[in-house]
C-alpha cells in the first residue's frame, strides 16, 4: 500500500490521545513480557516520531490551530485514583517521565512517545533502533537520544512502500532482529496476563 500523497501526519498533533493510551499501555505489557528472559531484545520503531512531546504545543498546526487530542486520552486517566490496575505500570512511567521534565502533578505536560517509554524500561542488554522519515522529526529524535549508546537513530528514506518499511529496517539494523517466535511468545504471555473483561476509563 502506497502512502497517500499530501497527507500531513505529525505524531505531535495526536500525542497522548486515546489511541496512544491503548498502544502504549500494551507496549509496556509486551516489554515486561520480553524482559522475563535475561537475554536482551532489539526494539525497532519504523515511525518513531520525536520521542517526547510538549502537550502545550500539540494544538499548533502548520496553518491553523487544532483542538488538542490528549484531554480525551491521557487527560482522562491522569488524576484518577481508580484507574484499572492493568494501566498502573504505564501510568507510573508516563507520570515519572513527565515529572522528570518539570511537569506539574495536576495535568500532564510532557508525553513520551514509544521510543522514550521503551528506553525508560530498557535494561543494559536491550537496544533500540529508531527510524523516522520526516527530517524535522528525525532531528528532534536525534536530540532526544543524543549520547545514548544503546539507541540508534536513522533516517527512513522517502518513497518506500509502507509494507516494505519493516523489511528495509530489518535488513539494515545494526543488530540481529529478534525471532518471530520470541515476538509471538511475548504476545501470548501478555494476552494471558490480561483479564477477561477490562474496565474502561470513564
Amino acid at each position: 500500500m502506497q502512502e497517500a500523497q499530501g497527507v500531513n501526519y505529525r505524531h505531535a498533533y495526536h500525542a497522548g490521545n486515546y489511541a496512544d493510551v491503548l498502544k502504549h499501555a500494551l507496549l509496556v505489557r509486551l516489554v515486561r513480557a520480553l524482559q522475563r528472559k535475561e537475554k536482551g531484545f532489539l526494539y525497532v520503531d519504523t515511525h518513531a516520531g520525536q520521542g517526547r512531546y510538549d502537550l502545550a504545543r500539540t494544538a499548533r498546526g502548520d496553518s491553523r490551530d487544532r483542538l488538542p487530542e490528549w484531554p480525551d486520552g491521557i487527560g482522562r486517566l491522569w488524576a484518577r485514583a481508580d484507574a484499572p490496575p492493568e494501566l498502573g505500570d504505564y501510568l507510573g512511567l508516563v507520570r515519572s517521565l513527565d515529572r522528570g521534565r518539570g511537569g506539574a502533578a495536576q495535568a500532564p505536560r510532557f508525553y513520551p512517545g514509544s521510543p522514550r517509554i521503551v528506553r525508560a524500561m530498557a535494561r543494559p542488554q536491550d537496544r533500540l533502533e529508531l527510524w523516522e522519515r520526516e527530517p524535522a522529526e528525525c532531528a528532534a529524535l536525534r536530540r532526544e537520544f543524543s549520547g545514548e549508546r544503546r539507541v540508534a537513530v536513522r533516517d527512513l528514506p522517502h518513497g518506500l512502500d509502507l509494507a516494505r518499511d519493516v523489511h528495509a529496517v530489518a535488513r539494515t539494523a545494526s543488530v540481529r532482529r529478534p525471532s518471530v517466535a520470541v515476538i509471538v511468545a511475548a504476545l501470548r504471555a501478555a494476552a494471558r496476563a490480561l483479564p477477561d473483561q477490562g474496565a474502561r476509563p470513564g
